[in-house]
């Protein structure tokens, strides 16, 4: 079975979801602001998501049943497709943006239901896809359920070290899998240029997951950046704290090549994003570019000449 990634606005754009992120509603809702969004969505909308035959937002998937596999029965699945589409929904005192209007009032989200329906119907009559290629692991690619959720975890600098091997070697065989990315029902596979893209956006994706989770949750006990208080600090604040934490694990994080001047006077370990989370960020459209900040002058807002 294969899990299709699209939107209300633009229904005939369909992206094939690697089954890492298909079986996980927060893996989803990172991927929607990715690939379907734009640099800085997350902040000024909210993400849900629809079946094609759902009546406006009364009809939302749940995250809990879909983390459950809920929703991957005969009921859902159709010629051996489960269709997802995603939904932003402008939060509160935000403004809208062409790719996103403001007017989403419950007769555009019907009409476009009503579209989607119906290319869903004329696609469903004519055999679209050639599945003869498929493998047996593409074709069930739900493991068994698990009810932690990825998005809620802390990650403290020894877990990161702990982690480290693993992650890199899920990355490698992410990378070393051929994937699809499909825009209409007669697409091919991606090209070169694409497929590089779409590995960065892999690593990228995890990146925010961790980066999100810390800014939520922050550093444990066990940090030198603990704080009791953490929840109740300002976002931009929890934000710094969360990079200064990443950066001080060894998943994220390596010592600078060129000590910073703030660090060298406190006597501190100079410790930088690795390069290619910078490079890596910055090429995708998910989030804004990390910078070469050390941890130190994060946390205390310094001008920093690391290396």
């Amino acid at each position: 079975m294969r899990v299709l990634l699209s939107s209300v606005t633009a229904p005939d754009e369909r992206i094939d979801v690697p089954k890492r992120y298909a079986c996980n509603y927060e893996s989803l809702v990172m991927l929607a602001y990715a690939e379907l969004g734009k640099e800085g969505e997350e902040k000024a909308y909210d993400v849900h998501f629809h079946r094609a035959h759902d009546q406006g937002c009364d009809g939302r998937l749940g995250a809990w049943l879909y983390n459950n596999g809920e929703y991957f029965s005969d009921d859902h699945v159709h010629d051996n497709k489960f269709i997802v589409y995603a939904h932003f929904v402008l939060k509160a005192g935000e403004e809208g943006t062409a790719e996103h209007p403001i007017d989403i009032s419950s007769d555009n989200v019907q009409r476009s239901y009503r579209r989607i329906v119906q290319r869903q119907s004329e696609a469903t009559s004519s055999k679209a896809y050639d599945n003869t290629d498929t493998s047996e692991d593409e074709l069930n690619p739900f493991p068994p359920v698990r009810l932690t959720r990825t998005a809620t975890r802390k990650h403290s600098r020894d877990d990161a070290s702990d982690n480290i091997t693993v992650r890199h070697r899920q990355l490698r065989a992410h990378r070393a899998r051929p994937q699809r990315r499909v825009h209409s029902e007669t697409s091919d596979v991606m090209d070169t240029a694409k497929e590089n893209d779409r590995d960065e956006l892999a690593f990228v994706t995890q990146y925010l997951e961790d980066l999100h989770s810390m800014t939520d949750n922050g550093p444990e006990e066990s940090s030198k950046l603990y704080r009791p208080n953490f929840r109740d600090l300002q976002k931009p604040t929890r934000t710094y704290l969360a990079h200064c934490e990443l950066i001080e694990g060894n998943l994220y994080g390596v010592e600078a090549k060129k000590s910073c001047e703030a660090c060298k006077e406190r006597s501190e370990t100079c410790r930088v994003y690795h390069k290619d989370i910078q490079q890596d960020v910055q090429r995708v459209r998910a989030a804004r570019a990390v910078g070469g900040k050390c941890s130190v002058c994060r946390r205390l807002h310094l001008f920093c000449d690391a290396e």
